[in-house]
């Protein structure tokens, strides 16, 4: 979602031959997202939660707007009608069992798809 407009003629040009279009993302740029729901252009998103809470997601990405922008995807694809997907890349050491938890409980009050997914390590 980072070029935002080359998204958009893709996703357009992909409906008109058939395709359906799903967007990956992390929910950082769910502005331009959300103006592509509602033009339709977006058949499905995949979210990647990466672990729980404000001050976390702060650590981990060093933007204050990360876990809001995160959560606001979620609401704007409720409001769109748009099916969600999330899943968690799970570490050995990262988000601990704590986060994990807590992700877990958030995605079933919403009612939402979640899968945990294991990342590798590459040397």
């Amino acid at each position: 979602m980072l070029q935002p407009k080359a998204v958009e003629e893709i996703a357009k040009f992909c409906h008109l031959i058939g395709l359906k279009v799903g967007i990956e993302t992390s929910g950082y740029n769910h502005c331009e997202l959300d103006k592509l729901m509602s033009e339709d252009l977006i058949d499905e998103v995949f979210l990647d939660i990466k672990t729980y809470g404000e001050e976390n997601y702060f650590k981990l990405t060093g933007d204050k707007e990360s876990w809001g922008n995160m959560r606001s995807l979620i609401l704007r694809c409720a409001w769109h009608m748009v099916p969600l997907r999330v899943r968690t890349t799970v570490f050995p050491d990262y988000p601990d069992k704590e986060s994990l938890k807590k992700i877990e409980a958030l995605v079933k009050r919403d009612e939402l798809s979640w899968k945990e997914q294991e990342g590798r390590i590459s040397l």
